[in-house]
């Protein structure tokens, strides 16, 4: 199987990676607009500081949504007057009722693999500030940036989404890295194994959290499957062992 050097920079996906629902609200938060609770929570927020009427606020998203190509959540809070710090810590508040981290101990295991010389970064089908907030949720982030992370790719930096071979070609190209210098970690198969391996990136770890796969399921050269963070830092840590 394909070698890790422990100088590679990891391309690390967020929504069932590094957070995920609570178990007591499994299917996440009730309320959306546009398919987003955090669209919603906008136009809450419209609501409860400045009157706004709920139907306004919705029709005004509804708009930047229709006219806005590769959108990002600050344009919405633009659109709707909202103060930013404000709203962000109201988000916060309200997404942290349902998302939780996958790992309590997942600041403790990202802050070694720093250590170790890996270089991170996030790669999510959400916006880069939206990033933020669930980096939040798992201890690795404040409202304005992480201490882990060089930089956030989401469709409004790469024009594509994960499941699009082109997303990854971009992402490369953004930071320059080489296709050889990269592993992804990621729980979705399509979206952060095979997408990737399109782009030229050989290596890929596959978080299963919810271990769907048997044990002796067969793997592509370079895909190393896990069931935790602790089976990644043992994986990459090794290496520098």
């Amino acid at each position: 199987m394909a070698s890790i050097t422990g100088n590679e920079a990891l391309f690390i996906d967020i929504d069932d990676t590094i957070t995920t629902f609570r178990k007591e609200t499994p299917d996440g938060p009730p309320n959306k607009i546009e398919g987003q609770s955090l669209l919603w929570l906008m136009a809450e927020h419209a609501h409860k500081t400045q009157g706004m009427p709920r139907e306004q606020a919705a029709a005004i998203i509804r708009v930047v949504c229709r006219n806005v190509n590769w959108w990002t959540w600050c344009d919405f809070i633009c659109e709707l007057g909202l103060n930013a710090a404000d709203f962000w810590e109201y988000a916060y508040q309200e997404e942290s009722k349902y998302l939780t981290t996958v790992d309590p101990e997942l600041p403790r295991i990202i802050e070694s693999l720093c250590e170790a010389g890996y270089r991170l970064f996030i790669t999510s089908n959400n916006p880069s500030s939206g990033q933020l907030i669930k980096l939040r949720i798992a201890g690795l982030a404040k409202s304005w940036g992480s201490p882990y992370f060089l930089q956030y790719f989401g469709p409004p930096e790469l024009h594509f989404m994960k499941w699009n071979m082109e997303f990854w070609q971009r992402a490369l190209a953004h930071t320059g890295l080489a296709r050889d210098e990269v592993i992804t970690v990621g729980d979705a198969w399509k979206d952060d194994v095979e997408k990737p391996r399109e782009a030229g990136i050989t290596r890929s770890i596959h978080l299963d959290l919810r271990r769907e796969f048997p044990g002796n399921t067969p793997t592509p050269e370079g895909v190393w499957r896990v069931r935790s963070w602790q089976e990644i830092a043992d994986l990459l840590l090794k290496k520098k062992a």
